[in-house]
């Protein structure tokens, strides 16, 4: 993992670090299963995965070790834990993610959804970016975005269960007249 060695104002008077992965390109995870907790202003994932959190472990390190280029002067480190705000939760193992300009929807099959949104307990795989650290005047955190997600397999319908106990057989109409055949 790459930190810019860069720090842009934002705005809004945020202040941010790029981060990059190892090659120089954008720092991407994809997590298998995620459920989706919640879709208002920020999208709440909840993942079964450790990658993200030897991320926010990575990003916390490296707060530690450029304290000077990041905050200004020398800080404790146990001042820098306290205001490193995760965006990703232990506890609950949920993420916080921001979404994309353009977030692209495929089914299980890969194909494009155009007219689909993620909802509540929604169960994807997504390509999330780890894009930033950004410092507000506290704290400081790591800015996760969301680019892709894609929808599970839909469940196999169940075969119908037929009930044995009552009769089955169909009732025929009866005829009076013979019928002839040739």
């Amino acid at each position: 993992m790459k930190f810019s060695t860069k720090i842009v104002t934002l705005e809004d008077g945020v202040k941010e670090v790029a981060v990059r992965a190892d090659d120089g390109k954008p720092l991407l995870v994809t997590l298998k299963g995620a459920q989706v907790d919640s879709v208002d202003d920020e999208l709440l994932l909840k993942i079964d995965d450790e990658t993200v959190a030897q991320c926010e472990d990575a990003v916390l390190a490296k707060a530690k070790e450029s304290k000077v280029a990041w905050f200004g002067k020398e800080i404790a480190d146990s001042r820098l834990e306290s205001a490193f705000t995760s965006s990703f939760s232990l506890d609950e193992n949920i993420l916080s993610v921001h979404k994309a300009e353009t977030v692209r929807l495929y089914d299980a099959k890969r194909v494009l959804l155009e007219d689909r949104e993620l909802a509540k307990d929604d169960v994807v795989d997504v390509v999330v970016q780890l894009r930033s650290v950004q410092f507000l005047q506290k704290s400081f955190e790591t800015e996760w975005v969301l680019h892709q997600a894609k929808f599970k397999a839909e469940p196999k319908p169940k075969k119908a269960v037929v009930d044995f106990s009552d009769c089955l057989f169909e009732e025929e109409p009866e005829s009076e007249e013979e019928e002839e055949f040739f």
